[in-house]
């Protein structure tokens, strides 16, 4: 397999020409230019992902955490994302916490050691204090972690309005309302707080 040094010496040039060329960064004639790419051609080169990750001081992954990626709707959640992901030409990573221990966490640690450029939040068990002052690229999906951490999330609110007055107009005689775990601090339970005094 082809290495730049290789791809440098059939242009006769130096390895960060290739670089300039490969990744489209500062001036290179056109002459030179040409040289290196009939040379990536001949030697059909493939530059590393990881090389040039590191150069360019990314990784183009994005970390997404979720509790079950057999739960419809975080499957259907994840399927929307990856989407929306790889159209801005980033991977996803995708860690299920359900049944492992300190996955969340080995997520968090690999963000802090940058072997991911950022991460999207749909479950969390680690204590609060982990989020707090990171200054990294992270975003909760209906989870509140901490002030810090901007949240994307659904208008809970209006749902558990529209839904406590679709059940109200079929004249309900006993109602019984299941919640969710109250340690979990999401911005779901709004639905349940509204749905009980409608």
């Amino acid at each position: 397999m082809a290495r730049i040094k290789d791809v440098a010496k059939l242009a006769g040039v130096s390895t960060s020409t290739v670089s300039l060329v490969l990744n489209n960064k500062g001036y290179v004639s056109t002459a030179t230019r040409a040289k290196v790419e009939a040379a990536v051609k001949a030697l059909h080169y493939v530059p590393s992902e990881v090389g040039r990750n590191l150069s360019l001081n990314r990784t183009n992954l994005i970390g997404v955490i979720i509790p079950d990626v057999a739960h419809p709707f975080f499957a259907a959640l994840l399927h929307e994302i990856e989407i929306a992901l790889y159209d801005y030409g980033y991977k996803t990573m995708i860690c299920s916490t359900g049944e492992k221990k300190n996955a969340e966490l080995a997520f968090l640690e690999m963000l802090r050691r940058h072997t991911m450029d950022g991460l999207i939040i749909g479950a969390h068990a680690l204590h609060i204090e982990n989020y707090q002052h990171i200054d990294l690229p992270v975003i909760a999906f209906d989870r509140y972690l901490c002030d810090e951490i901007p949240i994307v999330r659904a208008d809970h609110h209006q749902g558990g309005q529209m839904a406590a007055e679709a059940l109200l107009r079929r004249h309900p005689r006993h109602v019984v309302q299941i919640t969710g775990s109250p340690t979990v601090h999401t911005t779901a339970h709004e639905h349940e707080d509204i749905f009980a005094t409608c």
